[in-house]
C-alpha cells in the first residue's frame, strides 16, 4: 500500500514540474520546411515595433509558454526565441502579439465534518508567439 502511494506522490510532483517547465517550439508553415544551417544567436535580427525593411520569406511560427502565475522577463523569453530561430538558421524573427488564457477545473475536498466542498483550481498561461523569417 505504501509503496502505491509513493509512486503516486512522484507523479504528480512530476507532472507538476513538466508543467512549469517550458522550450521555444518551432511550427513549420509547410510541410517540408526548408530549414537552414544553424547560425549564432547574435546573427539573428529581432523586430519588436516594426516588420523588416527589406523583402522575407516567413519559415514559420516560433513560440514560447508560460505559466501566468510566475513573473516572467520578456527580454529573456524572447532572447530563447532567438536561439530557436538561430537553429533553424532564420535571419530574423518578428515578434507577434501574445496569447493568454485562463481556465478553470473543479476539485473536491471535505470538510471537518465529511462534508463535500467544490472548488475550483485556475491555471492560466500566456503564449509568446513570433514569426521566423529568411531574407530574399
Amino acid at each position: 500500500m505504501k509503496s502505491s502511494l509513493k509512486f503516486l506522490l512522484i507523479f504528480v510532483v512530476a507532472v507538476i514540474l513538466s508543467g512549469c517547465a517550458s522550450e521555444a517550439k518551432f511550427y513549420p508553415l509547410n510541410a517540408s520546411p526548408e530549414i537552414g544551417a544553424p547560425i549564432p544567436t547574435e546573427q539573428v535580427e529581432l523586430f519588436i515595433t516594426q516588420k523588416p525593411s527589406y523583402p522575407y520569406r516567413e519559415l514559420g511560427l516560433i513560440t514560447y509558454t508560460t505559466n501566468g502565475s510566475y513573473p516572467q522577463n520578456e527580454i529573456n523569453i524572447f532572447n530563447i526565441m532567438r536561439q530557436k530561430a538561430a537553429s533553424i538558421g532564420a535571419d530574423g524573427l518578428i515578434i507577434l502579439n501574445a496569447q493568454s488564457s485562463v481556465q478553470s477545473y473543479p476539485s473536491f475536498s471535505t470538510d471537518l465534518y465529511g462534508n463535500l466542498i467544490e472548488t475550483s483550481n485556475v491555471y492560466s498561461d500566456t503564449v509568446y508567439r513570433g514569426m521566423a523569417i529568411d531574407k530574399l
